[in-house]
């Protein structure tokens, strides 16, 4: 049996090096793993916050801007589905906007007043006519009871039987 010792120092200050050297590597591979990982997240972190900031500017009515968007990945269809809500949503807005001003103009060229209530008895609609009638004009009664802008009874009587007996009220 042979037994071979080499000094604890000597092991020390051979593998003492190793251990500096591999505590140093793994460091640096370690910072340069987290920059690595940094700008891959923000690589597409950017254009998902720049796209969040542009939605945001259209929900708060900027209908004129789109995403911009070069690349054909996920976030790339994203881009242009969002454009593509934003064009859409753009016409429906217009085309809403065409109807009501077609509706007011209309409505305001009636000479006879219009009052539409809900069933709740909430004013949902009155043209002009009706407003000068009740004293309303320059007001907007819509969402208030029919109670607190026709105050005569008599009125609110009529609109009762209509509403609650389905009778036809033509005058007042």
């Amino acid at each position: 049996f042979v037994r071979l010792a080499i000094p604890v120092q000597e092991i020390q200050r051979v593998t003492g090096g190793y251990s500096e050297t591999l505590a140093l590597m793994s460091f640096l591979i370690l910072i340069a793993v987290s920059a690595a990982g940094y700008a891959a997240a923000r690589r597409f972190s950017r254009p998902v916050e720049e796209m969040s900031r542009t939605a945001d500017a259209i929900a708060a009515g900027r209908r004129d801007l789109e995403v911009v968007y070069s690349s054909g990945d996920e976030i790339g269809r994203l881009g242009a589905a969002l454009n593509r809500m934003t064009r859409a949503l753009s016409e429906q807005i217009e085309a809403l906007s065409s109807e009501k001003a077609l509706r007011d103009t209309i409505l305001g060229g009636m000479k006879e007043g219009l009052l539409v209530v809900d069933l709740g008895g909430r004013v949902l609609l009155c043209n002009e006519a009706l407003r000068a009638i009740l004293g309303l004009r320059g007001l907007d009664p819509s969402g208030r009871p029919l109670i607190e802008i026709a105050r005569d009874h008599a009125v609110i009587d009529r609109f009762d039987a209509a509403l609650l007996r389905g009778e036809e009220s033509t005058g007042i």
